[in-house]
């Protein structure tokens, strides 16, 4: 897999990591250490942590999901459909280097948990999703079932209306049998 270095990763790596402050110094690095620059992130992932992988609830709405990797106190960002470097960035609390390792290691332990949670999570619904998924599976085929006694209902009475129609048909011939007799009683004449 190909990964491609953004010109924002670029500047952030330049102004974070080598500590250029003004866009001129910047650019100078970033032209003259192309290499180092893509040499260090695909280290820094090859040798990160995958911590994440989809949308964050920060950035643009509707972006790519995102491959969140983290070695030591840097965070990578990454996106995961066309493996873009999108930034990188120290986690700095604005004490020390301990403290933020502290803090990194206490995030890490919560994540841990929550990721553990929705494990749980996720395969309790899953196990009720199976159940109702088979209670719908059931009641399809209960459907079909009664579907199959309507049409033979619905055949029986068709079959019935074409008896009573059938019946009807006796009933008129048997009673133009009796006007024909009166007919010729009474000479032929209509009535």
């Amino acid at each position: 897999m190909q990964i491609v270095i953004t010109k924002h990763a670029k500047e952030r790596y330049a102004e974070r990591i080598m500590e250029k402050t003004d866009s001129r110094d910047i650019n100078l690095f970033i032209s003259q250490n192309e290499d180092k620059i893509r040499g260090d992130i695909e280290k820094m992932i090859q040798y990160g942590t995958l911590l994440y992988t989809g949308k964050t609830t920060c950035g643009k709405q509707g972006t790519n999901p995102v491959n969140v990797y983290q070695n030591d106190l840097w965070v990578v960002l990454e996106d995961s459909k066309t493996h873009d470097v999108i930034t990188l960035y120290k986690i700095d609390l604005g004490l020390d280097d301990e403290f933020n390792k502290m803090f990194l290691n206490r995030m890490l332990e919560k994540l841990a948990q929550v990721n553990e949670e929705k494990d749980s999570i996720q395969q309790t619904v899953n196990v009720e999703c199976e159940t109702y998924r088979q209670m719908i599976k059931e009641n399809e085929a209960a459907i079909n079932l009664y579907r199959g006694y309507v049409k033979n209902l619905e055949s029986l009475n068709l079959d019935y209306k074409n008896t009573i129609d059938d019946l009807q048909i006796k009933n008129a011939i048997a009673d133009q049998n009796v006007r024909d007799v009166i007919a010729k009683l009474i000479g032929k004449k209509e009535f």
